[in-house]
């Protein structure tokens, strides 16, 4: 009986086999890539499964259908926003530091992941439910962390919280669009975004929390 050949310190190594949590950050990797560059509706899953290096049965073995590795980035995008900022107010030791630095990491993480921004935005997700109520509930996850930082600097027992959850809810959508509108600035730093944003936000959020009330 012949030995068995075992391949030489020249031949060629043995493929790694890639985990399974590799192998779907991967796959998500590539799908909001794709989904950032052709918007959803003209994605498909035939290219993000050659693109990510799998077969196409293996791509939907994980995620089932493009809707659902299309929510599947949208989550795990939630999870990684949620971090980010609470990564930056962490960091602060007063509210208006916590603020700032809350904004500086989100605009950071948006440079990170442009395809995703961009994904998120894509207006053909109108006609796609649960995709639109998922980006929607990542908004007001964000006010709900805005409102939490107003109220920690509210004197006790003298919060509004009609006031606290409108303004929570203003700051976040003055973020969203100009996040938007900073696509076209990249002169514009995340540091001096936040700083410039920090100069209309706190000086009203001051006066909030020294109890000052506007009126004709």
């Amino acid at each position: 009986m012949s030995a068995s050949h075992h391949p030489g310190p020249d031949g060629p190594a043995p493929r790694r086999r890639m985990p399974r949590a590799e192998r779907e950050a991967l796959m998500l990797d590539v799908a909001e890539q794709i989904f950032g560059e052709q918007g959803y509706q003209a994605s498909s899953m035939d290219e993000i499964a050659a693109r990510a290096g799998v077969s196409k049965p293996m791509l939907y073995h994980y995620y089932g259908s493009k809707e659902r590795l299309f929510l599947a980035c949208l989550r795990r995008a939630r999870d990684g926003m949620r971090a980010a900022i609470l990564e930056g107010v962490g960091g602060g030791s007063r509210p208006d530091e916590q603020l700032y630095l809350g904004l500086v990491h989100w605009f950071r993480f948006i440079d990170a992941h442009p395809a995703l921004w961009t994904m998120m935005v894509d207006e053909g997700l109108l006609e796609f439910g649960p995709a639109a109520e998922e980006i929607e509930s990542i908004r007001s996850e964000h006010t709900e962390l805005i409102a939490a930082l107003i109220l920690a600097q509210a004197p006790p027992g003298h919060a509004d919280m009609l006031e606290v959850e409108l303004v929570a809810a203003a700051i976040s959508g003055a973020g969203e669009r100009i996040t938007r509108w900073r696509a076209r600035r990249p002169d514009l730093t995340p540091e001096l975004t936040a700083r410039h944003l920090m100069q209309l936000l706190w000086t009203g959020m001051s006066g909030m929390a020294r109890g000052e009330v506007w009126g004709l």
